[in-house]
């Protein structure tokens, strides 16, 4: 059987993301057992939760703004929202790191993964770092000469 496919920018796209948090997050303390809480992992992955909990709010606010006044600059509310994503999307390739120390897979496999993983963040970084001074170039082009 073919799985349907949501565009990425439909609401219903957005609603099934909410529905799968909220599955994952209920379903939690009957998945876990409740010693991997007291390890670093487990509280670790908590507090992911946890942040991933505000990042939603946030979400929420920005989408619900956004329908009401159609900003052409993204709010204080939206920075917000996706600096806290991109803070979770690495705090969980971490735990991940930490999680492979847990179910002790060799110590050289987990530096492996870092390693690897801190190459993505650096080359994402860079990235977002290049784009950011193109823009900033792109915008000194359009200003109007100043008058005396």
């Amino acid at each position: 059987m073919q799985s349907k496919r949501l565009p990425l920018c439909s609401s219903s796209r957005a609603e099934h993301l909410e529905s799968t948090s909220a599955v994952a997050i209920n379903l939690f303390p009957y998945v876990t057992p409740m010693t991997c809480l007291l390890s670093v992992d487990g509280r670790f992955g908590l507090a992911i939760i946890a942040i991933v909990c505000v990042q939603a709010g946030f979400g929420w606010h920005h989408h619900r703004m956004y329908i009401r006044n159609k900003p052409k600059r993204r709010r204080w509310y939206t920075q917000v929202h996706l600096w806290l994503g991109r803070f979770v999307i690495v705090f969980g390739v971490v735990n991940c790191g930490l999680g492979l120390l847990i179910a002790q897979v060799p110590m050289r496999w987990a530096i492996v993964w870092w390693a690897c993983c801190s190459g993505f963040i650096m080359l994402y970084s860079g990235a977002y770092i290049y784009q950011l001074r193109l823009s900033v170039d792109s915008t000194d082009d359009v200003r109007e000469p100043q008058k005396c």
